[in-house]
């Protein structure tokens, strides 16, 4: 059978897991928004760097499935960010 050091291990790290329900697509892209980097985002909606690594990489790997729209999301929120910010940064000089 399984230790119970293995079962704990899978239970804790299925709890580190998390669907990409559109709320958490919202968080995250939010989070990105208002100038977190996207591991951050993610780690603040709940979702493990790895799986969030796992959606980005399907995301681009297949661009019409709901993983690919959330990719693209991520690095138009991201670009968005980033103009902002040389916006800001510009203005003040």
């Amino acid at each position: 059978g399984h230790s119970r050091f293995a079962v704990l291990m899978a239970c804790y790290h299925g709890s580190m897991e998390k669907r990409l329900t559109e709320s958490v697509k919202r968080r995250i892209i939010l989070l990105i928004r208002n100038g977190h980097n996207p591991v951050s985002a993610a780690a603040s909606a709940g979702v493990s760097v790895e799986t969030f690594r796992e959606w980005m990489k399907l995301g681009e790997a297949k661009p019409r499935s709901s993983l690919g729209v959330f990719f693209r999301q991520v690095i138009i929120a991201q670009g968005q960010t980033q103009a902002m910010i040389l916006a800001k940064l510009r203005m003040s000089t």
